[in-house]
């Protein structure tokens, strides 16, 4: 689901990432600043890219087990034992 997640998230955010977008622009006018050369800064993007794709997954991922752990509460709270009779030789 964590993998799934990610790819879904990088394609959303690739989708942002072309020639008009003033942001991009600026960020490889600034490795090219550094001197890195163009591909270098297409390569640092695209792991800036994965990296915020997975934590979005990951937030998916919490999301979906936070709703999961919400959803068994009333489980767990009718599946307590009855209390009443215990029979002897239970107890320590």
């Amino acid at each position: 689901m964590w993998q799934h997640r990610g790819d879904y998230h990088h394609a959303v955010l690739v989708e942002h990432v072309d020639a008009t977008n003033p942001a991009l622009g600026g960020w490889l006018d600034g490795f090219a600043a550094l001197g890195l050369p163009a591909q270098r800064g297409w390569a640092l993007i695209e792991a800036l890219i994965n990296r915020q794709a997975m934590t979005l997954a990951v937030n998916d991922v919490f999301l979906g087990c936070a709703a999961l752990f919400l959803l068994m509460i009333p489980v767990v709270w009718f599946a307590r034992p009855q209390f009443g009779n215990v029979a002897a030789g239970a107890g320590h």
